[in-house]
């Protein structure tokens, strides 16, 4: 019988293209629905065959139908995206003003630090200065103003330079062209003995008798 039905089916639904498996869902449909009709004898049971094909084509029709109108509708064309929207003037100005204070403030920042460890360095160096005999810290800050100090320099370098201009503004208040260069390096009599010498003339350049 399924193969009668089959023949049947494929004959009577060419029109529609159904697929293999489409025919072979709707053999077993119309086969469930002879079986529910009993024992059908024979001789009818051709004639059984196709009034079931044949009531069961509107179905495969509207089928039919609603599979090509959805093939043949067109697909809708993805929406454009959204532009963003323009920013209000009031916003962009004030966030300009924002970003101008976060810019200056960053830049001051910078600055104190750059200036908090130079003065670091400095107070390194004058005291570097101060044991290798540049005793006279009134005169010694002088000198250290006259250097140009680099970002790069340590104090040790730093010190060297004022001990430099120490020495020379020691001989500019002297008078002497013999005046004693405190070492930059030098046992502790050595320094002692510079430092000795060094007063000796600015006391004699003030007038002032011997200790």
């Amino acid at each position: 019988m399924k193969d009668k039905i089959t023949q049947a089916v494929k004959t009577s639904y060419s029109k529609y293209g159904l697929k293999a498996a489409s025919v072979e869902k709707m053999v077993a449909i119309i086969e469930a629905k002879l079986t529910a009709m009993g024992v059908i004898e024979p001789d009818k049971l051709q004639d059984a065959i196709s009034e079931v094909v044949k009531g069961a084509e509107p179905f495969v029709e509207l089928i039919q139908s609603e599979v090509d109108s959805r093939i043949k509708k067109p697909t809708d064309p993805p929406a454009p995206p959204t532009p963003p929207a323009p920013a209000d003037d009031s916003t962009t100005a004030l966030l300009k003003t924002l970003m101008e204070k976060i810019t200056g403030l960053e830049n001051k920042d910078a600055e104190h630090r750059k200036m908090t460890t130079k003065q670091e360095l400095i107070t390194k160096a004058l005291e570097i200065s101060g044991k290798q005999g540049a005793t006279n810290s009134t005169l010694l800050k002088k000198a250290i103003k006259l250097i140009d100090i680099q970002d790069d320099m340590t104090a040790e370098q730093i010190s060297g330079l004022a001990l430099s201009e120490y020495n020379e503004l020691q001989s500019s208040i002297s008078k002497d062209g013999a005046v004693p260069i405190i070492p930059a390096l030098g046992d502790k009599a050595t320094v002692e003995a510079a430092q000795k010498k060094g007063v000796d003339l600015v006391d004699k350049f003030l007038g002032k008798p011997k200790a």
